[in-house]
């Protein structure tokens, strides 16, 4: 503590630990700086001498704690001079000699080691890239008079690098300290073939008044700006930066050419883009951005005000597509041109859209058993708590080579659509009609007359189906009728010559009449059931043995043989040929050779169809198949 005697001051054990925020306007201080040190006092009242021995210590933004960033000692003499000499990040060293007299005049001398000091930028500086590397060097002199500082700076050598960029100085670059403030003559920065000049003045007080010019690279600008995950590109540009250091203003123009470009939450690259934006008082115009996406071309314009934390606000965009592919769910692969708007609204955007649909094929195995179980556990499809909040209503049409190659159903498809909700919760609203195609249940193959998905709830995806399709098992053209949800739905089976649903269930399932099965309606049940409780095991296991084999469908299902009348699997398989033109089946009940099915159908055009078709009793038979459809 202080120790007073006889009008002498000493000191024993006296510490001294000091934020910034504690000092005099402290809040336009740097934030969390710590001085920790001890406090030596001896002389007396009238001529005290004071010295502190004090370490730096710097915040950890990332953690909370504390690390050492330098050292600091001060020797204050009789309330006239004043020495000091600060030692920061391992390679900054100055030298401070002070006069209290009326005038209040000091002199510093500081010098910069070339040195790495990333490590202490990154305690300043959010969301920098692991690559990101600072060196510097240099030295200056500075001399404050009656409150005015000059001085003058040299920076020897300046050099940075991220995102695989390395940016350095060309020479070195003078700096003159008058009045407060940093004048620049001129700064050469450059990066690879590209060089950015630096001119202007930064008021220590008052903010910016720099001019960069220049051509540039993109990449270091990517740290800076949300939700974009990588950056690169080439811009001519010039921008002047005035006003205050917390609400710059911009203003300026940039062209763009050899951009490459992806966003969070978007899958792929844009790539090849170019284009041009000015700025007028951080108002950004996009007078025109064009580019490549996912196979397809784009053109995008638009507006937004620019703050300073690098954040977009008011913005209003309109996106041109022309055949660029999608993926929205996995199996859907989708082409699709029109143009989609976007615009800023409560805290979150809307997006307009009008997308026809060029192409779309639906390439997936749907579990029947396990869609059923899980729609009559849940309707709704859960919430999402996301960041920002986005509002879809996006027109979605097609009616030209889309396809739906599924394990339960394929043919081509109409889409008339909107899509509504939010990214994380999507919904449509319309309907989906199949023109023409087959549904596949048991082995057996429905030829589809009318068959439409209707979308009618804005909080889940939850259609209304109706299907009207037909079937000749044997001697009987066979009628399939369904109308309703996935979980509630109504089914009739109607035939010709006429049966009831029991021996038309049994022609479909075993390819018998129920009168046929007597004495083995408990193995038929125990199958049935068997089937129904491993349909998702035994879904998985036909999928892997589709990715093997290369087949398009595969189904193994219990069949009552036709020689012996018993109870077997029947394995059947389906391929795909000559772009779709050639649909090959094959079925044949395991461990007897005897029965086999091989079917041939070759579609000839739209509307005409070659059917060939030898049966299990070696049956050999041949269609032609005409669809006409009125409107």
């Amino acid at each position: 503590g202080l120790i007073i005697k006889d009008e002498k001051l000493s000191s024993e054990g006296l510490s001294l630990t000091l934020f910034t925020s504690d000092l005099p306007k402290g809040d336009k201080l740097p934030e969390g700086i710590l001085i920790k040190g001890i406090v030596d006092l001896s002389g007396n009242w009238q001529r005290p001498t004071i010295k502190l021995d004090s370490d730096i210590l710097l915040k950890n933004r990332k953690t909370g704690g504390l690390i050492n960033a330098g050292v600091m000692d001060i020797l204050f003499e009789d309330f006239s001079s004043l020495n000091a000499q600060v030692s920061l990040f391992g390679g900054i060293n100055l030298l401070l000699k002070g006069s209290f007299d009326e005038r209040f005049s000091w002199d510093a001398n500081f010098n910069i080691r070339d040195s790495k000091y990333e490590e202490y930028i990154r305690l300043i500086v959010d969301h920098l890239p692991e690559d990101f590397t600072f060196t510097l060097s240099g030295k200056g002199k500075l001399r404050a008079d009656d409150g005015r500082i000059t001085g003058r700076m040299e920076l020897k050598h300046l050099q940075m690098s991220m995102l695989e960029q390395n940016i350095i100085s060309q020479g070195p670059v003078d700096i003159e300290v008058k009045d407060g403030s940093l004048i620049i003559d001129s700064m050469k920065l450059k990066a690879g073939t590209s060089t950015t000049t630096i001119t202007g003045l930064i008021d220590l007080k008052r903010g910016y008044d720099l001019t960069l010019y220049g051509v540039a690279y993109l990449a270091p600008l990517q740290p800076f700006l949300k939700g974009v995950n990588y950056l690169m590109g080439r811009a001519e540009f010039v921008l002047g930066i005035t006003g205050s250091f917390k609400s710059p203003v911009l203003n300026g123009d940039m062209t763009i050419s050899d951009g490459a470009l992806s966003l969070s939450g978007l899958p792929g690259r844009f790539y090849r883009l170019k284009g041009y934006l000015y700025l007028y008082r951080n108002r950004v115009v996009l007078e025109e951005l064009q580019g490549l996406y996912s196979q397809g071309s784009l053109v995008l314009k638009g507006s937004a005000i620019l703050h300073g934390t690098g954040a977009l606000d008011s913005l209003s965009a309109e996106l041109a597509l022309k055949g660029v592919e999608l993926n929205p769910v996995s199996g859907l692969d989708m082409t699709v041109s029109g143009s989609l708007t976007m615009s800023s609204q409560d805290g979150g955007y809307n997006v307009l859209g009008d997308l026809k649909v060029l192409k779309a094929v639906l390439r997936k195995d749907i579990n029947w058993r396990a869609l059923v179980i899980k729609s009559m556990r849940e309707k709704a499809m859960p919430a999402v708590e996301v960041p920002t909040k986005i509002n879809m209503n996006i027109a979605l049409y097609g009616d030209r080579d889309i396809k739906i190659k599924t394990n339960i159903v394929e043919g081509d498809g109409v889409v008339d659509v909107v899509v509504v909700g939010s990214p994380q919760r999507p919904s449509l609203l319309g309907r989906i009609e199949l023109s023409k195609g087959r549904i596949f249940f048991r082995n057996n193959e429905f030829t589809i007359r009318h068959a439409s998905a209707d979308f009618i709830r804005e909080d889940s995806i939850y259609p209304y189906f109706s299907v009207n399709a037909e079937t000749r098992v044997r001697d009987y053209n066979i009628t399939l009728v369904l109308d309703g949800y996935i979980d509630e739905f109504d089914l009739s089976l109607i035939s010709d010559p006429p049966l009831d649903e029991v021996d038309i269930l049994s022609l479909l399932m075993l390819g018998r009449l129920s009168g046929e099965l007597k004495g083995m309606e408990g193995g038929i049940g125990a199958s049935e059931a068997t089937a129904f409780l491993t349909g998702e095991f035994q879904q998985t296991i036909q999928e892997r043995i589709k990715s093997l084999t290369g087949f398009d469908r595969i189904e193994l299902e219990p069949y009552v043989s036709e020689t012996s009348g018993s109870i077997a699997p029947r394995l059947t398989v389906s391929k795909r040929l000559l772009g779709d033109r050639l649909y090959l089946t094959y079925s044949t009940l395991l461990g007897d050779t005897t029965e086999q099915l091989i079917k041939m159908e070759m579609r000839v055009t739209d509307s005409i169809s070659l059917i060939g078709e030898r049966d299990e009793t070696g049956g050999v038979g041949a269609d032609i198949r005409f669809r006409m459809r009125f409107k």
